[in-house]
């Protein structure tokens, strides 16, 4: 790909891509360094639960908490169908590298625009995460097991990263993503 409309260089903005992806990969390291303990972690047992009854009624039938209300209807959609194929320990292990990979990826692209240099993503990644694990209330947990508010988080993060780029209307469009994904991170 040319870059001479920006009059780039070609070899910048590969070092620059590939800077993003080393970038990226090290934040997903320190989240599964930080939350990569056995399922089911925080949440897991119910959303989880939850989703596989959600598409599979029989299973956990009569049990009052699969059968209430489906709160979080677009993580059952986008997570939940693993759970008609595969163990529900390895749906957490897919979705929770799913989470961390697009938490890593969000992050990095918050942060860069906030505070454009190579790896201070990766020191603002470590920053939420001492953060979240020291200071959090309301018992938000974003890098724990795989939950609707992790799919949320990343949605709020790019909004956030389109809200600094003054892209109004991309924004809306991912606060109203991340509200489908968890009302209250939305």
């Amino acid at each position: 790909m040319s870059n001479d409309h920006l009059d780039v260089p070609d070899a910048i903005v590969s070092t620059s891509r590939a800077m993003a992806v080393v970038e990226v990969v090290l934040i997903f390291v320190l989240f599964f360094v930080l939350a990569g303990g056995a399922p089911p972690d925080v949440n897991e047992a119910h959303y989880l639960g939850k989703a596989k009854h959600y598409w599979n009624p029989e299973w956990c039938a009569g049990d009052l908490l699969f059968e209430s209300a489906d709160a979080h209807l677009v993580f059952y959609w986008t997570i939940g169908w693993r759970t008609y194929f595969l163990p529900l320990t390895a749906v957490a292990w897919i979705g929770r590298c799913l989470t961390w990979w697009l938490l890593a990826w969000s992050w990095r692209r918050l942060s860069f625009a906030v505070v454009p240099g190579r790896l201070w993503s990766l020191l603002t990644a470590a920053l939420f995460a001492m953060l979240l694990r020291c200071t959090h209330m309301a018992g938000e947990w974003v890098l724990g097991g795989v939950e609707a508010k992790g799919f949320a988080f990343v949605f709020l993060f790019l909004g956030l990263e389109s809200l600094v780029k003054n892209d109004w209307r991309k924004m809306w469009v991912l606060f109203g993503c991340a509200s489908a994904f968890h009302v209250l991170v939305g």
